[in-house]
């Protein structure tokens, strides 16, 4: 049998959030710990940082992304709005992570 940190090195991004989620629901004083070490983790990053990576995200869009996303696929038709929408979500999610966690705003533009 693997041992304990084998199994948790290969969980996914979205496999160790739920089982992140499982042990603070089962366990509440586990809860505030996990708490805890993300907040602590979170308040080492710099503003300066996320603002500038998300200025970088967005510079780096092409309106020929949203072109080639966009139209007819075997799963429906995608509008360029709704593609511009959601690639300009994807750029932006991580200011919104931060700033969910108190860090506060952080200016795109000075």
């Amino acid at each position: 049998m693997k041992k304990p940190q084998e199994i948790i090195d290969q969980l996914s991004l979205h496999d160790a959030i739920a089982v992140l989620k499982t042990l603070a629901d089962s366990d509440a004083q586990l809860a505030g710990r996990i708490a805890e070490i993300a907040t602590e983790q979170l308040m080492g990053i710099d503003p300066d940082d996320v603002a500038a990576e998300v200025l970088y995200e967005l510079d780096f869009l092409k309106v020929e992304d949203v072109w080639n996303q966009a139209g007819a696929s075997r799963d429906g038709y995608r509008d360029t709005d709704e593609v511009a929408d959601e690639m300009i979500i994807n750029a932006l999610d991580e200011i919104v992570l931060y700033s969910s966690f108190g860090i506060g705003y952080v200016p795109l533009f000075e």
